[in-house]
């Protein structure tokens, strides 16, 4: 690596060097000295200032002592505290004035530990403070020594001054050193004080924090007197399970079940319950005594009361009724009165009766009612020796019997399980008798039939009468679906008896009938046979005249409206259809009289939309409802026309945009002024002008002739022109050869060949004068250059015979993607890489710190050839905020290769207006994507260049270094 340093010096010889560095040594002595006895006094004014600050931290580490004994005795106090609240959680008053009081005691306590421990850490920053005060002060004794030893080897004559001046003040050092020293030990101690603090600060913290827990967890179990049930507890959260409350609207203790709060009551002794409701078992050990009306037990499950053996349940204000059981058997006793049971009662088992039943002796009488009993049952024939009264009550069958009547059970009814029926199986009718019979259904709110006496017949659908008899026939409501229809006689229609208006068939006679329209009493059409063998007609009565015949062999006519003319005719014969004839010649012939107009006119939703007529006479036309058409004239011609027929010019359009013809052949041409050529949207391609001239995209003649306009002209026996604007892979003309090599493209004077432009055999292009050769691209020829086949090159024919370009005809630019090679074909001849341009230069300390650059002079210019880079430029430093470390430079391109490539860097380097260094001292290097300076003032590179830029410091660098990027 090659070093160049500073702007260098005169050298003139070893002597003028040498007087002027006795002369510099000798003044630098001389102000070392006053410079130590300086020190001297400052480190004796240190040296008491640290013996004050160490009394203090000492006096400020009793302090913390004192403190940390405070806090650690409130701790204890906190942590009995704190058991005194968890013992005491049982009782819900007491516990929780207890728990408040260790809360605030143990508050208190944490206050003090850390104001103690704030004193402390106070203590620490003085004993801290006092520390540095002892090492500054040491710091500047060390640095005088220094300089008064240097001055004493300089300069014999102040050298014993400046010696005492440095022992002086090495010896305040040394006791300022031993100052700093108690200091710090009184800060270990102090800090030690502290941390104690802090952790009896923390105990008095956890004993008020479970203090303050267990109050919480009893406060959240016991929430004290309400006069309703808490949905929340008296924090606002969840109730828990088993938690309590006194309330005090009903005097009673209530507990939370998890869902309900239930009162909790002691029946030890004599209690009165306004009301009980329990879902587990109540065990009552005294007597229990109900002064309510009813005892209710749930019914919705399987719920018990339980007595034991003599057990009773006594009713009546003397004890008259009781109900027990003694082991053996179960009692009913009443002593009072009579026992009545109402209602039905179901008795299984035995009952035993001592005494008279209604005055009756059951045992006597016992032998009796069983043998009637007894008969009743098993009597398979029993007779009733009366009539069977009821008593109000019903006859049951089961499913399937069936109550017959009559000697041979001729009729009979039952209902099977699913159907009810009445049967009759003997002779005769099944009559149903009375003034008005009706069938309903169950509940009688619908009718089937109603049979009225000496009136109508009704029968109904879904409630509503549908067909009713009466003294005339039968009325039917609705509309009569039937399969067939058999009428003697004529058949009139009307909507009211008298109704004027009516329609009727009738009968002529023979095989003939006739239907009859009539409005107010009068005849208007006839439709039917007029006669025997007619046509079948529509006949206008009132009008005496005929609309419609359908002859007897098919033929059809519609009538104009006198009746007489024939207008619209079907000829059965010919399977023809005639509008305004009776013999059409076609399928269809529609034949206008008289004038011209519209013979067929085509309408969409009442609105015209086309028609075909006629016009002068015999052109017929095809019109459109708005814009004209087309007319066929009589020369074998389709001429455009307006809606009535009559011709017009340069309106109608043949075909749209997007509904064209597809081909139009011609046996002649076309016949235009102009004949223009346009896209489907209107945009013309092309066109003939009337002077012959062909022109494409344009209407230009000349287009790109003295003017940018595109397109093509090929004017009629002229010249042709072609101007277009190309994108990126266009040509503005493409001519191409097939099969054959040869000539592409001619070009003449006079008739005669005077140039062209072709292929060889290899697909070579070469453009070829007539007689003075020309430019191949390329043959082998040594006075050509062009593209050889296949090797992606536009090359000499020959080696080093063809310059590009001369002295006087120069290209202006050469753009290249990749390199040049000179001198040689080799690698090491290719240059690939040109660079030149400016960036904005930074200085960074490597340690900490900045180093701010002037703006007008912070710019630095570099060039690459190839890989080498050149930096150069001038820095101007505007401010500095403590620059520690090396000077780093970050580069517009990175060195790379290693050290390898650092070590061939050259850097020239000049450094001026700096701190204490020399000028010359300043060196560097490159590494990474960094230029680095440094200070080279002693045997090896020194990192501590940037305490030496201030403000106004100027840089003059260079820095030439090589990079494999």
């Amino acid at each position: 690596m090659a070093i160049f340093r500073g702007i260098g010096g005169a050298g003139d010889s070893t002597t003028d060097a040498t007087v002027q560095a006795v002369t510099e040594q000798a003044t630098n002595a001389a102000a070392s000295a006053g410079s130590a006895a300086t020190s001297a006094s400052q480190a004796s004014a240190s040296a008491t200032s640290a013996q004050a600050d160490a009394a203090s931290a000492s006096a400020s580490a009793g302090n913390a002592e004192d403190s940390a004994t405070s806090a650690s005795t409130s701790a204890a106090s906190a942590s009995t505290s704190a058991s005194s609240a968890s013992t005491s959680a049982t009782s819900a008053t007491a516990s929780a004035t207890s728990a408040s009081n260790s809360a605030t005691t143990a508050s208190s306590s944490a206050s003090t530990a850390v104001a103690a421990r704030d004193a402390a850490q106070l203590a620490e920053t003085g004993a801290e403070t006092a520390q540095a005060s002892a090492e500054l002060a040491q710091e500047a004794a060390n640095t005088s020594a220094l300089a008064s030893a240097s001055s004493a080897s300089a300069a014999a004559t102040s050298a014993s001054d400046a010696a005492i001046s440095a022992t002086s003040s090495q010896n305040y050092a040394n006791a300022s050193e031993t100052s700093a020293l108690a200091s710090a030990a009184s800060a270990v101690d102090a800090s030690n004080l502290a941390t104690a603090a802090a952790n009896s600060a923390t105990s008095a913290s956890n004993a008020a924090s479970a203090a303050e827990n267990a109050y919480d967890s009893f406060d959240d179990r016991y929430l004290g007197v309400k006069a309703s049930n808490p949905t929340l507890d008296n924090d606002g959260a969840a109730l828990l399970t088993g938690a309590l409350y006194f309330n005090s609207t009903d005097n009673e203790m209530r507990v939370y079940t998890g869902s309900v709060w239930i009162a909790v009551v002691d029946l030890a002794g004599d209690v009165t319950v306004n009301s009980l409701t329990s879902n587990n078992d109540v065990v009552v050990k005294g007597n229990l005594e109900v002064q309510g009306t009813t005892i209710t037990v749930d019914s919705a499950t399987a719920q018990t009361i339980d007595l034991g053996d003599n057990d009773r349940i006594r009713l009546g204000d003397s004890d008259d009724l009781q109900v027990y059981h003694d082991g053996t058997d179960s009692y009913i006793a009443n002593s009072t009165g009579t026992l009545k049971l109402s209602g039905n009662t179901d008795v299984t088992g035995n009952i035993t009766v001592s005494g008279t039943v209604d005055g009756r002796d059951i045992a006597a009488d016992g032998a009796t009612l069983d043998t009637a009993l007894q008969n009743v049952s098993e009597d398979t024939t029993p007779q009733l020796g009366g009539d069977l009264a009821t008593n109000g009550n019903d006859i049951k069958f089961g499913d399937n019997d069936i109550a017959t009547f009559g000697a041979g059970d001729d009729l009979r009814i039952w209902h099977s399980g699913t159907q009810s029926y009445i049967q009759d199986q003997g002779t005769g009718n099944v009559n149903l008798l009375g003034n008005s019979v009706v069938i309903a259904n169950y509940n009688g709110g619908q009718n089937y039939i109603r049979c009225i006496s000496n009136d109508a017949v009704e029968l109904y659908y879904n409630g509503f009468q549908k067909l009713a008899t009466t003294s005339s026939g039968v009325d039917v409501t609705g509309t009569l679906v039937s399969d067939g229809l058999t009428v003697d006689g004529d058949v009139l229609f009307h909507k009211t008896t008298s109704g004027a208006n009516k329609v009727q068939i009738d009968a002529l006679g023979g095989n003939n009938a006739r239907l009859t329209f009539s409005e107010n009493n009068n005849e208007k059409y006839n439709i039917g046979f007029q006669s025997s063998g007619a046509a079948f007609t529509i006949y206008h009565t009132a009008g005496n005249s005929i609309r419609f015949l359908l002859d007897i062999n098919g033929d059809i006519s519609f009538y104009d409206d006198s009746g007489t003319s024939k207008d619209f005719y079907w000829d059965a014969s010919t399977s023809r259809l005639g509008l305004g004839t009776t013999s059409p010649s076609s399928p269809l012939q529609v034949d206008r009289a008289s004038t011209d107009g519209d013979i067929v006119t085509l309408s969409k939703d009442g609105s015209t939309v086309g028609s075909i007529g006629v016009s002068q006479g015999s052109a017929l036309y095809i019109v459109d409802g708005s814009s004209g058409g087309i007319r066929f004239g009589s020369a074998n011609e389709i001429i455009p026309c307006q809606n009535n027929g009559l011709r017009v010019d340069n309106t109608v359009s043949l075909g749209q945009a997007s509904y064209r013809w597809k081909d139009l052949y011609l046996s002649e041409g076309l016949r235009a002024d102009t004949l223009k050529f346009s896209s489907l949207a209107g945009s013309e391609y092309g066109r003939f002008d009337s002077s012959g001239n062909l022109l494409v995209g344009t209407t230009n003649v000349l287009p790109g002739f003295g003017n940018t306009s595109e397109g093509i002209s090929l004017r009629g026996g002229s010249h042709a022109l072609i101007s277009r604007s190309t994108t990126t892979g266009n040509a503005v003309l493409y001519l191409n050869k097939n099969t054959s090599d040869g000539t592409i493209a001619e070009f003449r004077k006079d008739g005669s060949a005077i140039g062209s432009i072709g292929v060889n055999s290899s697909n070579i292009l070469q453009v070829s004068s007539a007689s003075a050769g020309g430019l191949f691209f390329a043959d082998n020829g040594t006075n050509k250059a062009g593209f050889a086949n296949g090797e992606n090159a536009f090359r000499p024919a020959s080696d080093a015979f063809i310059d590009l370009g001369k002295s006087d005809r120069r290209f202006k630019d050469l753009y290249l993607s990749g390199g040049v090679y000179l001198g040689g074909a080799g690698s090491a001849n290719l240059l690939d890489d040109y660079e030149e341009g400016t960036f904005t230069a930074t200085m960074v300390p490597s340690t900490s710190g900045s180093i701010t650059l002037n703006s007008a002079l912070d710019t630095l210019e570099y060039i690459k050839i190839g890989k080498q880079v050149t930096v150069t430029g001038l820095l101007l430093v505007s401010s500095v905020s403590s620059p520690v470390g090396f000077i780093n430079i970050p580069l517009p391109i990175a060195i790379t290769g290693g050290t390898e490539r650092s070590r061939d860097a050259a850097v020239s380097l000049k450094v001026s207006f700096v701190g204490s260094a020399n000028c010359s001292d300043f060196i560097g290097d490159v590494l990474g994507s960094n230029a680095r300076i440094y200070l080279g003032d002693s045997t090896s590179i020194q990192s501590d260049s940037a305490e030496q830029i201030e403000s106004g410091t100027q840089l003059t660098i260079g820095f030439t270094y090589f990079t494999d990027a």
